[in-house]
């Protein structure tokens, strides 16, 4: 393929991206994400040291421990969900 038809390609793809509505463009990296966190989930249980016991002399483990890798995994979303008023509102009530 000539760089002529390559650029007339990418030129083709662009304005197709163009064409996505933004919410679905945002569907899009979301199912990207829980992808990537399914495959890091597949990853940690094939590993050997995967398997957590706990038993009477240890104490449990709590969920942000275990998933204390994925903190800060996600870049240019909220750093915390708390600054979306609508979705604290009724929180504590």
């Amino acid at each position: 393929m000539s760089s002529r038809e390559q650029l007339i390609q990418r030129q083709r793809l662009l304005k197709e991206v163009d064409q996505v509505p933004n919410f679905a463009v945002g569907a899009i990296f979301a199912l990207a994400y829980l992808l990537n966190v399914l495959v890091r989930f597949v990853v940690f249980l094939r590993r050997s040291d995967a398997s957590i016991s706990v038993d009477a002399t240890h104490s449990s483990i709590s969920a942000a421990e275990l998933a204390d890798d994925l903190a800060g995994c996600v870049d240019g979303g909220p750093v915390d969900l708390s600054i979306n008023p609508d979705y604290m509102a009724g929180f504590g009530s």
